[in-house]
């Protein structure tokens, strides 16, 4: 068996303890093996519910063993937000519990940070300055409403 063929028993183990049945279009953006995939779709489609759902498979799932970081990218602080608490709501049902959380709520010009006991990094950041997303190797990137961002951003 494959190391993809793997991981698609271990994202569909996964999907089913969080109880999230993607429909077909989603099904195939959650099987592609390619580098860069896009999710469209319609206002209220569940592409930000999809792309936090396949970052979680993703960072849960790892060939090393190696904690990976993760971030999800919108226009400004606010956008990438609910993907962000999609995560961390997956992460609660499965169990869990990050050891550091920084959800500034009073603060729209505020990073979200999220680490898991494994090691695991998630952080919200703006595309605002576009010099800034160069800085660190990732392991994940989400772009979060990927049309209102440049293609300097993409």
């Amino acid at each position: 068996m494959s190391d993809w063929q793997v991981y698609d028993r271990f994202r569909q183990a996964m999907f089913e303890e969080l109880q999230y049945s993607p429909h077909l279009p989603q099904q195939k953006f959650h099987a592609s093996r390619a580098r860069v995939r896009l999710l469209a779709g319609g206002e209220r489609a569940g592409k930000s519910y999809s792309s936090a759902m396949d970052g979680l498979a993703r960072a849960a799932w790892t060939y090393d063993g190696k904690p990976g970081q993760y971030w999800i990218v919108g226009p400004d602080y606010e956008q990438p937000r609910r993907e962000f608490q999609y995560i961390l709501t997956g992460y609660r049902c499965l169990g869990e519990v990050p050891s550091l959380l920084s959800m500034p709520q009073r603060s729209s010009s505020s990073a979200w940070i999220m680490r898991l006991p494994s090691g695991v990094l998630w952080q919200t950041k703006t595309s605002s300055d576009v010099r800034k997303l160069a800085s660190q190797p990732l392991d994940g990137i989400i772009i979060a409403e990927a049309a209102q961002c440049s293609y300097e951003v993409f």
